[in-house]
C-alpha cells in the first residue's frame, strides 16, 4: 500500500525526538542535536543511552554518568531550538526508547551510528 497518509505530518514536525549515546560531546553529536533542534516546532526529546544498553560499549567505565551526557546534550540543543520549544531528556532503555510508544512524535532524528 503505497498511499499517503490519512493525516500527514506537519511540516516542519512539532514534536521530534533523536537518540545516542552521546558521550563526550562532539562534532557529530553537535550536528545531530543541532539538526533535531532546529527541526522541532514544540518539543524535542534526546534519548540517552542508560548504562545497561552500554554495558557491550568499548570501555564502558570511561564512559560519562548517564546524568553529565544528559545534560551536555540538553543544554546543547536548548541553545539551538526555537524559543518555545521544550527540550527534554529520557533515559533509553531499550532501543526503541519513545520512538516506539509515543504517539505524538512526527520526526525521528538518526545517523549512520543510530
Amino acid at each position: 500500500s503505497d498511499s499517503p497518509p490519512a493525516h500527514p505530518p506537519p511540516c516542519p514536525p512539532r514534536h521530534v525526538a533523536v537518540g545516542g549515546t552521546f558521550d563526550h560531546l562532539h562534532a557529530g553529536h553537535r550536528l545531530l542535536l543541532a539538526t533535531s533542534a532546529h527541526l522541532a516546532t514544540a518539543t524535542l526529546t534526546i534519548g540517552v543511552t542508560s548504562a545497561p544498553l552500554l554495558a557491550r560499549k568499548a570501555h564502558p567505565t570511561r564512559l560519562q554518568p548517564y546524568a553529565a551526557r544528559a545534560a551536555a546534550a540538553v543544554a546543547f540543543a536548548r541553545r539551538c531550538a526555537r524559543g518555545g520549544v521544550e527540550v527534554r531528556a529520557v533515559e533509553l532503555r531499550d532501543p526503541a526508547g519513545p520512538a516506539g510508544v509515543r504517539e505524538e512524535l512526527e520526526a525521528l532524528v538518526v545517523s549512520g551510528e543510530t
